[in-house]
């Protein structure tokens, strides 16, 4: 493996360390668990063909802690499928993932 491999493997575990630590806790498991199956629910009832974190944050509040967005998607259910702009003020056009349902 290459010093560029290494590094994102490196990358890799460490935002996965993170993830875990920050969704310890009762708070943030329930919040976690809302968020997850109300983006679950939207998406397998058709309402919706993707959500995103704003969508996430729109129904189910702003997380006990901010860094626990990057967990919602991290769940077996949903898959990457896009990009668009954040049209939330605080978070400055920043480009958000899509994400949908997996198949099956």
């Amino acid at each position: 493996m290459t010093a560029v491999q290494l590094s994102l493997l490196d990358g890799e575990r460490r935002r996965d360390r993170g993830l875990a630590l920050v969704s310890q806790g009762d708070e943030c498991q329930e919040w976690l668990r809302k968020a997850r199956d109300w983006a679950e629910r939207m998406l397998s009832y058709r309402f919706i063909s993707y959500v995103t974190a704003n969508d996430v944050r729109g129904m189910a509040g702003d997380p006990p802690r901010q860094n626990l967005m990057g967990a919602v998607f991290k769940d077996k259910r949903f898959e990457f499928c896009g990009w668009e702009l954040s049209s939330r003020g605080p978070a400055h056009a920043r480009a958000l993932r899509r994400w949908r349902l997996k198949d099956g």
